[in-house]
């Protein structure tokens, strides 16, 4: 059975990364620049500007533009795409983006679990999941099960795979290096990027303007990569079954996920579609339900519950199968 899982901000609060809205929250904190005096300023950003040779002046109004409009904005995402004709406010935007996360990441119970033993990390989803997916496997089945699994991220972190090497090499035994091998050999796709490859730019130290610039191009908005919703396509064409985590279901990435509405798609082969709609209301879920039916035919009464991760990986645990 192949399983594609879908993977959202919402999936990570649990792990104390920011939503989407802490992340524009987080973004404009990062872009405060409205001090006369250099104290208050985040100087990796304003120093990866100046290497690109903006003044500084430049750098405190596109700060502000960006600062001023990203409430009115469904995300950082949605406003650097609203805004993409404007080069300076797309770079700047990534460099907080990516300024923002890698101060998320050394913050996250995560990374405190794996370097400090800090036991709140076990409450999230991420080790019911790697039991699930684990589940009466040694190494080598293991390695097979996952060539049939494929895990789109719509996350610019790099939790998913940090953990997925912990978890192999404590779990199985196998050394660093084998389990980056697997982790490197899966199939994940981040479809709006990541901000860097983990031996680049290790999870949780510290970092300077120049590891924002070296990550800025690994950023990408809605419209930069469409060789992207081929890949998508691909997966989710083959998928048997398919589980939404921490997604909030927005238009623009259904459409990237299932195409917009169409009706000649051949429901022939089923779909089954589980996913959490935490905190979402029950005549939303109902409108997801629609949506993600209009756009295909094929997904077999999509089960969206308004549950946490950890929740859902409790309550749909014989639901979801890998053979």
């Amino acid at each position: 059975m192949k399983t594609v899982f879908i993977i959202g901000a919402g999936a990570n609060v649990e792990i104390e990364m920011p939503s989407g809205i802490e992340l524009k929250e987080d973004i404009i904190k990062a872009l405060n620049f409205s001090s006369l005096n250099n104290s208050n300023k985040n100087i990796d950003i304003l120093f990866a500007m100046q290497a690109l040779r903006r003044t500084e002046e430049q750098i405190e109004s596109i700060a502000s533009i960006i600062s001023n409009a990203l409430p009115h904005a469904i995300s950082i995402d949605n406003f650097i795409d609203m805004r993409r004709n404007e080069p300076d406010i797309a770079l700047c935007g990534k460099l907080a983006i990516i300024y923002s996360i890698l101060n998320a990441e050394k913050k996250c119970t995560l990374y405190k679990y794996i370097n400090n033993g800090y036991s709140d990390f076990l409450k999230s989803w991420y080790p019911l999941f790697f039991q699930k997916i684990s589940e009466n496997c040694d190494i080598n089945e293991f390695k097979e099960r996952l060539k049939n699994i494929s895990f789109i991220i719509f996350n610019y972190d790099r939790c998913f795979e940090y953990y997925m090497i912990h978890a192999l090499k404590v779990a199985y035994g196998v050394s660093n290096e084998n389990a980056e091998n697997i982790v490197e050999n899966m199939n994940i796709i981040h479809p709006y990027g990541k901000i860097g490859d983990l031996e680049k730019i290790k999870f949780g130290l510290e970092f300077n303007h120049t590891h924002l610039l070296g990550c800025a191009t690994n950023i990408k908005t809605f419209t930069e990569d469409s060789d992207m919703k081929i890949t998508i396509k691909k997966h989710i064409d083959s998928a048997d079954q398919i589980i939404f985590l921490g997604f909030a279901y927005h238009e623009i990435n259904l459409d990237l996920l299932l195409g917009k509405h169409d009706f000649n798609k051949s429901p022939k082969n089923f779909i089954e579609c589980y996913g959490t709609g935490y905190d979402i209301s029950e005549k939303d879920i109902k409108e997801i339900y629609s949506a993600l039916l209009i756009r295909d035919q094929r997904l077999f009464d999509p089960d969206i519950a308004n549950i946490t991760c950890a929740k859902f990986f409790k309550d749909f645990w014989h639901r979801i199968s890998f053979k």
